[in-house]
């Protein structure tokens, strides 16, 4: 102790001197610096995010509603390092306190503890988020166990029994007349205070009475395949299944989630609504009444809620209330690769979170952070007290990249090697279990808050998965698909699951145990089901049709679905930009060319300009009785001059003497033609090269 700090009383000694200000100002800020390091040297990250505005904005960044989100995460940023600095200042206060024999300046205090707890944030992070950009190279290494205790927990126990015993033995210590005069117990207090509210963040408990009208829960799970069904992946799921009605043989008409929900909620086809692509600007797309429009107009509370809404942007003017959804947005796709520091991390998923970060709390696409209990919790805050209601909801955890806060998968590359293959497969079948155990604790929500006391559940997949299956093209070539929307021939992308069950009314029938219905079926047959269910009417003309008389155990399946032709395209797919692949910053500036941002509102759309591009790139097919016909892009992009018939899981080429005396393909021509007009421009396929 210096001579001038023996002169000091101990209230002098303990406040900060500059030097102490200066390294819990400083020390912080190199921190944040640190957390970015790694991302922008991933990848060439810092080229890619350059590329990809540069590509989407038509004015300067800082004049936009990007640059206000971005700024606002920067500064929130900035704010819980140096309140990291704060915490430190008053440990080391406390620490001048607690042990005055000991010499070390407020400064050296300061930094002895900015060092603790620098090293804790770093370890924590690569413990609880092992995908983090700094956590990754030591996540093995901080979550080993060594004697019964990891790393992470050893570290943890260590600080915070010196930060408590520091605290406790500084408050015993300090004159009273001094604590009146210096606000420490405040100061605790408040710290105190600010974890218990990080801790916790549970919402309220409810019980609401039991309808009239029957609640509608619409739960959808991003690219669940069908054969994930009782393999033992899904247990919750299979639970449900055997006391639901299953259709074998649903299929949805465009396998992306943004189509998919739109036919769902309209009961019409892509090509009837306008909604083919996703991210189209909203005028380009004419719904009609939608169901919760119209049970909207039956006295229904209308909720959606899904936790990842990059490409599909589902919102109120689709006729919900309300919406429990992560902020739409440019900001969105930015912060899904740049959001990832430790401390942010730790952060992200309290109820701090939920305020500094609104972009990546609860945000699928964040998958480095992502905790699917948050997503639920979200959920039950949002859930309305009143009574009926429309429960839309969405998960989307089995999607690629199949990861999330805590899981331990590494992404494999779809290359089509066969240990590349397996790897895929474990990791969706991971992720097909997580999302089971998220739907599992959604039913428990809703059985506690009595919203199944007089409900109709419909569990369905959006679409399907391909995971490196391959289709055998004229017995040579073989084709091997991934992903969805990626391939009319690769029946997992485009048949889904789909299940009714009824809870507390005999509205789906009497039956006690589930039953399986081979009759081909679409999901835009939903709407037109619950309407006939509730008995509801509308003047709106379905492409769908009502399923209600199956569900209802009649004995035969009506004419017009026996032999019914249904049809299935694949949607813009940028070249580079497939799942299991390492995308690189080229491909994704590419991409990223296709679309553009409202200055204003943040809302990302792709280009009016590109959409009849993207529209001849497609490739197109109906299928009805086991026989598939598709219309395939030429080389070139532009026109749709091959025809291939799908039967048995073999691929061959057809030219127009195969369509004369095949009646079931001609059957099938006429009916792509008559679904998708444009490929009448060609009325027969040209003969093979």
């Amino acid at each position: 102790m210096t001579p001038l700090e023996q002169g000091c009383s101990p209230l002098k000694r303990a406040l900060p001197c500059s030097a102490s200000w200066m390294i819990a100002g400083i020390l912080p800020l190199l921190l944040l610096g640190l957390s970015f390091i790694r991302i922008i040297g991933d990848a060439g990250s810092a080229a890619l995010g350059g590329a990809v505005l540069t590509s989407v904005l038509t004015e300067p960044l800082w004049g936009t509603r990007l640059g206000t989100n971005l700024l606002w995460h920067g500064l929130a940023l900035v704010l819980i390092h140096l309140g990291i600095g704060a915490l430190c200042l008053l440990l080391a206060s406390m620490a001048r306190y607690a042990w005055p024999q000991n010499q070390n300046s407020h400064a050296h205090w300061t930094l002895c503890w900015l060092c603790v707890i620098c090293l804790w944030i770093l370890i924590a992070n690569a413990a609880l988020f092992p995908a983090s950009s700094l956590g990754a190279p030591y996540a093995d290494l901080v979550t080993a166990s060594t004697l019964g205790m990891s790393l992470f927990a050893a570290v943890s126990i260590a600080i915070a029994t010196a930060a408590a015993l520091t605290t406790f033995t500084a408050l015993w210590r300090i004159p009273r007349q001094q604590l009146r005069r210096w606000p420490t117990a405040l100061s605790v207090l408040a710290v105190a205070g600010g974890t218990l509210a990080v801790a916790v963040d549970a919402p309220a408990s409810r019980t609401s009475p039991p309808p009239a009208q029957p609640n509608v829960i619409l739960i959808g799970l991003d690219s669940l395949r069908a054969d994930a069904l009782g393999t033992g992946v899904t247990p919750a799921l299979d639970r449900f299944m055997s006391h639901a009605t299953r259709f074998t043989d649903a299929t949805t008409p465009l396998a992306r989630t943004f189509p998919a929900w739109v036919s769902l909620i309209s009961g019409k086809h892509p090509h009837t609504t306008g909604a083919t692509i996703n991210l189209l600007p909203r005028d380009l797309i004419n719904t009609g009444d939608t169901l919760p429009t119209l049970l909207n107009r039956q006295g229904f509370e209308t909720l959606y809620a899904i936790d990842e809404v990059r490409f599909s942007n589902l919102d109120t003017s689709y006729g919900f209330n309300a919406m429990a959804t992560p902020h739409i947005g440019a900001t969105d796709f930015v912060l899904g690769f740049f959001a990832d520091t430790p401390l942010s991390n730790l952060l992200v998923n309290t109820a701090v979170g939920r305020w500094l970060f609104p972009y990546t709390h609860g945000n699928r696409a964040a998958a480095t952070t992502y905790d699917p209990d948050v997503f639920l919790k979200q959920i039950e805050r949002a859930l309305p007290d009143r009574a009926p209601l429309l429960l839309a909801t969405h998960f989307t955890l089995a999607h690629w990249p199949y990861a999330w806060a805590g899981s331990r998968f590494d992404m494999p590359s779809a290359n089509g090697d066969e240990d590349d293959k397996s790897s895929l497969v474990k990791a969706y079948d991971h992720a097909a279990q997580r999302v089971d155990l998220q739907f599992d604790q959604l039913m428990e929500l809703l059985e506690r808050r009595g919203a199944l006391q007089n409900a109709i559940v419909i569990v369905f997949s959006d679409h399907g998965e391909s995971l490196g299956e391959s289709v055998d093209h004229n017995d040579d070539d073989a084709g091997k698909y991934y992903g969805h929307g990626t391939s009319v021939l690769a029946r997992d992308q485009y048949h889904v699951v789909l299940g009714f069950r009824a809870y507390g009314n005999q509205l789906l029938g009497e039956q006690q145990t589930g039953r399986d219905i081979a009759a081909p079926v679409s999901l835009e047959d939903i709407t037109p089901t619950l309407l006939a269910l509730l008995n509801i009417d509308t003047r709106e003309a379905f492409d769908g049709q009502s399923l209600l008389p199956l569900i209802r155990q009649d004995t035969f399946i009506p004419e017009q679905l026996e032999h019914r032709i249904r049809f299935t395209e694949t949607e813009f797919n940028p070249p580079g930009i497939a799942p299991g692949t390492l995308m690189s910053a080229s491909a994704l500036a590419n991409a990223a060319k296709y679309y553009q941002v409202d200055p204003h509102t943040d809302r990302i759309t792709i280009n009016r300009h590109h959409i009849r591009r993207i529209q001849e790139q497609r490739q197109f097919a109906a299928f009805s009785d086991g026989l598939l016909l598709a219309a395939m892009p030429d080389t070139s992009g532009i026109g749709h001059n091959t025809v291939l018939a799908l039967e048995n899981g073999e691929a061959r080429t057809v030219d127009a003497a195969m369509l004369d005396t095949h009646p079931d393909l001609k059957t099938l021509w006429t009916a792509l033609q008559g679904r998708f007009p444009h490929l009448a421009a060609a009325p027969h396929p040209a003969p093979p090269r």
